[in-house]
């Protein structure tokens, strides 16, 4: 997914570690045809629009976000998103009107400037300036520069660089130069990461340096970091870093155990992104973990690979008992099949 991908790095923080490699099971049926992967899309945008209706904001989230990948459908869903009760859900909406260049809904998102909730107004203020609307750009400078929250001026980095106006390269160096010490130290690892992406989107190639250095973690308090390091190498389009990545799906740490599979599986997403697509034996393997959040990864680095033989794996996903799981598979799907 794209930019992205926030949802995804939000989940690999709920991943436990695992110690092994899982067994591998490749056998593959013949691939659908057009009438097959036709239905499939169809019903994967009913399951999202059905989670897009779930208690858990989470969910609503996440399937929100999913059924970008249906433009035709998203519309009614964007609206709803925009009036929940989550800011959580509210942001991802504005988010989505953002990304969609959605004008039509910019109005809406010039009143959620006044939304209590941070996050909110720090998105609808993306939202305006993605659909030409300025406005909202102080309140983007402000959260970057002086919020006492890393992960707010971190997705405050995520959206200049989104927004692809390099006149705020000068910005995002200040705001670099910003000591937060009172801040947790991992968070403030994953924020100077973000604001290295925004500025390699912007234009500062040397920025990537940062980024490639976090695929080598010291200590596993480092492992977040890794894994949300390579999947901006794949946003970013970093080929030089492929082997690098590579060598994540395959290396072991220091007691001999594979790395955990939200760090594999990051991977392996950025190595699809980047067009190579070798991963899917990992992926495929770890669709029968026993860990809710492991599945859901292994079904959206599926659906980023692209390969339609898979489809036949990820649609029973779509039944999982965990929703968190059905709504990955049903993105995974919608990706999959796009026309």
């Amino acid at each position: 997914m794209a930019g992205a991908s926030v949802v995804l790095v939000f989940a690999m923080a709920a991943c436990s570690s695992g110690t092994g490699s899982p067994q591998l099971d490749l056998a593959e049926g013949p691939a659908p045809d057009a009438i097959q992967l036709s239905q499939a899309r169809e019903g994967a945008i009913l399951s999202l629009e059905t989670l897009a209706q779930h208690a858990d904001p989470q969910v609503r989230g996440n399937a929100l976000e999913g059924l970008l990948e249906a433009p035709g459908r998203s519309s009614e869903w964007l609206r709803r998103g925009l009036q929940d009760s989550s800011p959580g859900v509210r942001a991802i909406a504005l988010m989505g009107v953002g990304r969609t260049q959605r004008a039509d809904l910019a109005e809406q998102a010039a009143f959620l400037l006044r939304d209590r909730s941070p996050w909110v107004r720090l998105s609808a203020a993306y939202a305006l300036a993605a659909n030409g609307d300025t406005r909202g750009m102080p309140v983007i400078a402000s959260t970057l520069l002086n919020s006492d929250d890393p992960r707010l001026r971190a997705q405050a980095a995520l959206v200049l660089g989104e927004l692809g106006n390099d006149s705020a390269v000068p910005l995002l160096r200040e705001a670099l130069l910003r000591d937060m010490p009172l801040a947790p130290a991992g968070q403030r690892r994953l924020m100077v990461l973000q604001m290295s992406e925004a500025m390699v989107k912007l234009g500062e190639a040397e920025q990537v340096q940062p980024i490639r250095a976090a695929l080598y973690p010291a200590r596993p308090e480092d492992l977040e970091a890794t894994a949300l390091a390579a999947r901006i190498l794949g946003e970013v389009g970093d080929h030089a870093s492929e082997n690098q990545l590579a060598l994540l799906t395959a290396r072991l740490d220091e007691q001999g155990n594979m790395l955990p599979p939200e760090v594999r599986l990051s991977a392996i997403y950025a190595l699809a992104q980047l067009g190579r697509t070798q991963g899917d034996v990992f992926a495929i393997a770890y669709l029968s973990d026993p860990r809710a959040p492991v599945r859901g990864l292994a079904a959206l680095s599926l659906g980023e690979i692209g390969k339609t033989q898979h489809l036949a794996r990820l649609e029973p996903l779509m039944a999982d008992p965990d929703p968190g799981v059905r709504v990955h598979a049903s993105a995974a799907v919608v990706r999959l099949t796009r026309p």
